[in-house]
């Protein structure tokens, strides 16, 4: 789910289509973190995983590792990976 604003990335979550699929299969998520021109700050991230976490979806995945883990985001590295020990520090199975 590729949106940067907030409510229209919530409305997508909820249009027919991703209900219909998710009364068949089990749904998760992908989450955009960014290009080499446009990183997504990891704020922006939090408050999506919490909007897919809200509506009990079945999971979240990331797309692209170089601007998730990278040196192409705002944050290094190493605060990155801080930030996704700390989202799913009790969520791993």
């Amino acid at each position: 789910m590729y949106r940067n604003d907030i409510d229209r990335f919530a409305s997508e979550l909820s249009r027919s289509s991703v209900q219909a699929a998710r009364s068949r299969i089990r749904v998760a998520i992908a989450l955009l973190s960014g290009t080499v021109r446009n990183p997504v700050d990891i704020s922006q991230l939090r408050e999506q995983i919490d909007v897919v976490r809200d509506r009990n979806f079945d999971g979240i995945s990331f797309f692209y590792w170089e601007s998730l883990m990278g040196y192409l985001a705002p944050e290094s590295p190493y605060r990155r990976a801080e930030f996704l020990q700390e989202v799913f520090a009790d969520r791993a199975r």
